[in-house]
């Protein structure tokens, strides 16, 4: 059942009329701030769901209309009354509380003109103390390696529960006063002025959410959280995608049990492998009875689904056993899965295995056509939503759960937008249309100024698939910027506009490389003149707006800081260019300018001890309270904001300039490399840090010159795609990125083969 916003909305929104007259079919809830309602709360209350969704209803009616109603149990009742949660009085009113599961609620009037807001308020009874997804959901800085964080007041699983009537209340607010959450805080707030609030007198609405359960990332405070259908799925134990670590830690068992872990080169290797190594021997018995151990203990702290997932960047293991349970290494996992489900089902009837098609088995099973009944799989689709969907439809049967990269500064584009409306809108139909169950959130977020809208867009789209994203964005600027309306909505419109290729493709599934590469993806969807464009309308809006209330004047002051960071950051990669192909002292103003500026935004945004400063009344980490180091040169999963070149400021660029620029003549292609001799060369050296010796598949042009006493070499290399490392365990031992940009070359002085200079 679709939502419905009755037409007297658009009459509240956008501005809202002032009704004179009383029409048939219409009930008076406050008019001029006068109320004789109150609102009514079960007198038993678990954990407060009813009470503070009580709460918010008070606190948003007294802003929307000045009338401030009482809150009371609902025995104190004695004349009408908003029914907040399951009551007596909504029972003998016939309020369908059998029905209402999940995030379903209703709105509800009964014909003395009670009101009936109710959904489901239940614990989901899980035990046990916060392990890191929990306190990822709700976005704790000190997770973030921050002093202090968001949502303190969460200090154990009891927030695992339904808060259907809070959900009631929001949707009831939106519908008749108005009032939209756009962003987490109270300046992400529209709360419209209304003189006379008023419902139909026989409404009754029963609304179902498309998607009940976005989980991974809350959405800040919880009225916001809740409002825009970020809700966690509360029986579900999420690893964040991999369980075989915490199942068979290599802590505990990599030295007194090397036989758990992978056979690689001949021997067992617990620390070997991505993903922080302990990748399993999968057919060994007390690893699957490990693995079930595991499961069983997050059954007895409450869960119902429970995930099992192999370790990130699987390696397989070697072994002869692992090769009986079939040669090919994605049915050997399925074939475990499909064990450990039949298993599950006799130890823990009501239990449900939660298996990630991910990596090996990110393909449907080829061995068996049907699971066992207790079976959930959790699709992992990069792009291709739909593709990836119906490779799935021979278990069309089988519940199923998503895991999205939809957001994240992972991407190439880094801190600014990675989607469009398009792309959100029509992967939410996608899954939707597969009968998707659940959303698990890989990244979210990152920028609340300039992804606020395609925020927006993405989680009423969760309640609703078929309304319209461009509707959404329109609404979202008009609600947000006031005046400024319709300049940020060209804005928008032009920030995204080539976050798509021309066929319809996302930048991100079309253009990113393996290492990834931010100065492509971001030239690409960032043209100068647009920038330009882009900067003249922010800075028209703002003016526009400088009568407008506070709340729009954040919104907008938290888009210019993020732009300016972007724009700032654009212009590096066109120097960069620049620099590169016309290496003058001209330029050099230019870098200097750009560096200066730099300097100046990201000097404001950090305290004296580094931490990164918020902006006031956005309950939200800003950037992802990135530190400040990362934010100038990269590190952890995100690539180098800025182009390399600059790094060490305009010196070694200056210095270049007195340098022999064109030695044209001497430039050679180099069409393979010797590997035998590198090799042979490195072996009296330290190779403790050594990846690999590089590949050759790769065109290197490479120039060479002599000025006075130094050797210039000039090297450009045509990456494709880039291979991993080749010594894993090498690279087990360093600091150093996974994958990376890397280029070697030797120098034989003497022409004979012997003795070589290494860079």
């Amino acid at each position: 059942m679709r939502r419905t916003l009755l037409a007297l909305l658009v009459g509240i929104m956008f501005p809202m009329p002032m009704f004179t007259a009383v029409f048939a079919g219409e009930l008076v809830l406050v008019e001029n701030g006068k109320s004789d309602y109150v609102i009514a709360v079960p007198q038993e209350d678990e954990n407060r769901r009813v009470g503070r969704a009580a709460e918010a209803l008070q606190k948003y009616l007294k802003e929307a209309t000045g009338a401030e109603l009482p809150i009371v149990t609902e025995d104190k009742v004695e004349g009408r009354a908003f029914y907040l949660g399951k009551t007596v009085k909504g029972e003998q009113a016939g309020v369908p509380y059998a029905d209402l599961q999940d995030y379903t609620h209703c709105e509800m009037v009964s014909p003395n003109g009670n009101v009936f807001l109710a959904g489901l308020d239940d614990s989901c009874h899980v035990d046990g103390d916060l392990t890191d997804p929990d306190v990822q959901f709700h976005h704790d800085r000190a997770y973030l390696m921050q002093p202090k964080g968001f949502n303190l007041d969460i200090k154990d699983r009891s927030y695992r529960e339904w808060r259907g009537t809070h959900k009631a209340v929001l949707s009831f607010l939106e519908d008749w006063c108005g009032i939209r959450f756009l962003l987490p805080g109270e300046n992400g707030r529209f709360i419209p002025k209304v003189e006379r609030l008023v419902v139909p007198d026989d409404l009754r609405k029963v609304t179902h959410l498309d998607f009940p359960y976005c989980y991974g990332r809350c959405y800040g405070d919880w009225d916001t959280t809740i409002a825009l259908n970020h809700n966690e799925m509360p029986f579900y134990k999420n690893y964040g995608g991999h369980s075989f670590p915490v199942a068979v830690p290599k802590k505990i068992y990599g030295e007194t049990h090397p036989e758990y872990y992978i056979l690689k080169d001949g021997k067992r290797q617990p620390y070997f492998g991505p993903g922080g190594a302990n990748h399993l021997c999968t057919s060994n018995p007390d690893v699957q009875e490990l693995m079930l151990k595991e499961f069983g203990n997050q059954y007895d702290k409450g869960f119902r689904w429970i995930q099992i997932a192999p370790t990130d960047g699987q390696v397989e293991c070697e072994c002869e056993e692992c090769k009986k349970m079939h040669p090919d290494k994605t049915e050997r996992q399925w074939l475990l899965f499909r064990k450990l489900a039949e298993e599950i089902a006799v130890r823990w009837p009501d239990a449900h295995p939660v298996f990630l098609a991910y990596g090996y088995t990110r393909n449907p099973p080829k061995t068996f056509k049907t699971f066992p009944a207790n079976t959930l799989i959790e699709l992992c689709p990069w792009k291709h939503l739909d593709d990836e969907m119906k490779k799935w439809e021979e278990f069309q049967d089988l519940p199923k759960l998503v895991y999205i990269y939809f957001f994240g500064a992972y991407h190439s584009t880094i801190f600014s937008p990675v989607r469009t409306p398009r792309y959100i809108a029509e992967g939410l139909r996608t899954f939707k249309k597969h009968n998707i169950k659940g959303i698990f959130k890989c990244g979210w977020a990152v920028c609340l100024g300039l992804e606020g809208p395609e925020c927006y867009v993405f989680s009423k789209l969760l309640e609703d698939t078929t309304r319209d994203e461009n509707e959404l964005l329109k609404e979202f600027c008009k609600c947000a910027y006031g005046k400024a309306a319709p300049q940020m909505e060209k804005f928008f419109t032009m920030l995204y506009s080539h976050l798509d290729t021309p066929d319809g493709q996302s930048i991100i599934d079309a253009l990113e490389t393996v290492p990834r590469n931010a100065a492509l993806i971001n030239k690409y969807a960032y043209r100068p003149y647009e920038l330009k464009q882009m900067r003249n309308l922010l800075n028209s809006s703002i003016a526009t707006a400088k009568d407008e209330d506070a709340r729009v004047q954040a919104r907008l002051k938290l888009v210019k800081r993020e732009f300016d960071y972007l724009y700032n950051r654009c212009q590096f990669y066109r120097l960069d260019d620049a620099f590169s192909n016309f290496p003058c002292a001209d330029l050099i103003k230019y870098i200097e300018d750009a560096l200066k500026e730099r300097d100046k935004i990201l000097g404001t945004w950090f305290d004296d001890k580094g931490n990164m400063l918020h902006e006031p009344g956005f309950d939200w980490p800003f950037l992802e309270d990135t530190p400040k180091d990362i934010i100038y040169y990269g590190g952890r999963e995100i690539i180098g904001p800025y182009p390399a070149t600059f790094r060490k400021g305009v010196g070694p660029l200056k210095q270049s300039l007195k340098m022999a620029t064109n030695p044209e003549d001497n430039q050679f292609l180099i069409q393979a490399i010797n590997r035998k001799t590198p090799q042979e060369w490195a072996k009296g050296q330290n190779i403790h840090s050594m990846l690999s010796f590089g590949d050759a598949n790769y065109p290197v042009m490479v120039a060479v010159a002599k000025h006075d006493d130094k050797l210039a070499v000039f090297a450009k290399c045509f990456f494709g795609k880039a291979k991993k490392p080749a010594s894993m365990a090498d690279w087990q031992k360093t600091a150093l990125p996974l994958e990376e940009e890397r280029f070697e070359f030797w120098v034989d002085d003497q022409g004979e083969g012997k003795r070589f200079c290494h860079f």
